[in-house]
């Protein structure tokens, strides 16, 4: 092995990196030896101050001077400390699930950040949309088509950034929070079913006031925490045909989307019950879409469910009929187990970002460890795929997902300051 100390600025791309005038325990870098071949990764270590590197001229390019031949790493390059009878090591579980970095932190954050801001400014929307009917008894035709098309633009543009928000976001018993997320959620749906744009605008527009008839009802009755009494509930199930009303009033709405209020808490229609068999599906999508935020944040007397609690749950509500099955699974497929950027804790003690979910793979997705078992932060987190490797060779599944504010973890800088190589 050839190694030749150079000065940073000497360092070029086709160089392999095997030595710095540091630590590689205060660096940001996965591997400690790499051909370097990306410009971000030289001028990340001219950013933490690197002064010297060590290069090996028998795997990368060389610069104009002579080699030093060393049988050893040179002085400067600090070796982990090794104790001098070591135990025998147990077999190391990340070993066979460990994967290649292809995200960069950066881009994950900024998504993640653009997707919270955007959000934000929606709910305000939905707010001021769904605010105005208790005084005018009234829906605004033209605003809720407009916000519509946001939702249906926001989550084409960023779906499971979105989602994730969704399943993250803090309980909110307020309808113009549920409503937005079941208009995101349809919108999902439809567009994992193929639904053109007109299709789109009828669900996001109906999912949006589905609820509207609960605000011709007392105010009380939207925050009740308990079981409903018989004459509560008997109140409570006017709501959908009083939604229909209020829209028949406002003007505006298409024949479809008064169906699609008047008919979501309706048992599932089945197909040949209507004349178009898209309006029939429409009302499904909507119902399922409806029932996932219910008990995922406790609408009407319902409390507020785990996010894998509200799964079970409604797939068992899918197999009894009282939501359809199949659009049932095509949700669950879609959005996971576990939400895109939670902190989570694996059996092993390590914890680390959900960063992607693979298709087929719900219980097992890429996780980026930012955190070993006894909870001391990695210097760069270490990508990991729990779907690779046979069970016996990696054992690894999630357990918990934590509150990353309980445990003093900000999701978004930790993105941020990865950097993948």
């Amino acid at each position: 092995m050839a190694i030749k100390r150079i000065p940073i600025a000497s360092l070029k791309l086709g160089m392999y990196l095997v030595g710095l005038d540091r630590s590689w325990l205060a660096t940001p870098f996965f591997t400690h030896k790499f051909l370097v071949d990306k410009q971000a990764q030289i001028d990340k270590l001219k950013q933490i101050s690197v002064r010297f590197v060590d290069i090996d001229t028998t795997k990368g390019l060389d610069v104009q001077g002579p080699a030093r031949l060393v049988e050893d790493p040179p002085e400067p390059i600090e070796a982990p400390a090794v104790a001098e009878e070591p135990a025998p090591a147990a077999p190391d579980p990340l070993a066979a699930v460990q994967a290649k970095p292809e995200l960069h932190g950066t881009d994950l954050k900024e998504e993640f950040s653009e997707a919270r801001k955007v959000r934000k400014e929606m709910m305000q929307s939905v707010r001021d949309l769904l605010g105005s009917v208790r005084t005018s008894g009234t829906v605004d035709t033209v605003k809720t088509k407009q916000v519509a098309e946001q939702v249906i633009t926001t989550t084409l543009a960023h779906d499971q950034a979105i989602v994730a928000l969704i399943r993250t976001r803090q309980f909110n018993p307020e309808l113009y929070d549920h409503a937005l997320s079941v208009s995101t959620l349809a919108v999902l749906l439809g567009k994992l079913l193929g639904y053109g744009q007109d299709r789109l605008q009828t669900i996001a527009m109906a999912a949006l006031v589905h609820d509207v008839g609960l605000l011709r009802l007392p105010e009380n009755l939207l925050h009740v925490r308990r079981a409903y009494m018989p004459s509560e509930q008997k109140l409570y199930d006017t709501h959908p045909m009083l939604g229909m009303e209020v829209l028949k009033q406002s003007g505006g709405f298409s024949a479809e989307v008064l169906e699609i209020i008047a008919r979501h808490h309706a048992p599932p229609p089945r197909s040949g019950q209507d004349k178009e068999g898209s309006l029939v599906e429409s009302i499904r999508l909507t119902q399922v879409a409806d029932m996932y935020d219910e008990l995922l944040t406790g609408q009407g007397d319902r409390p507020p469910l785990p996010m894998r609690d509200a799964l079970r749950l409604l797939y068992k509500e899918g197999q009894a009929g009282r939501v359809d099955a199949e659009l049932t699974a095509h949700l669950i497929s879609q959005i996971g187990i576990y939400p895109l950027y939670s902190f989570v804790e694996l059996n092993t003690g390590h914890r680390g970002i959900v960063a992607s979910i693979q298709p087929g793979e719900l219980l097992k997705p890429m996780v980026l460890l930012t955190h070993g078992p006894d909870r001391r932060p990695y210097d760069e987190p270490m990508p990991v795929n729990l779907a690779a490797g046979p069970s016996e060779n990696a054992p690894l599944e999630i357990t918990t997902v934590l509150d990353p504010e309980e445990a003093g973890v900000n999701v978004e800088s930790m993105l941020a300051d990865w950097v993948a190589i």
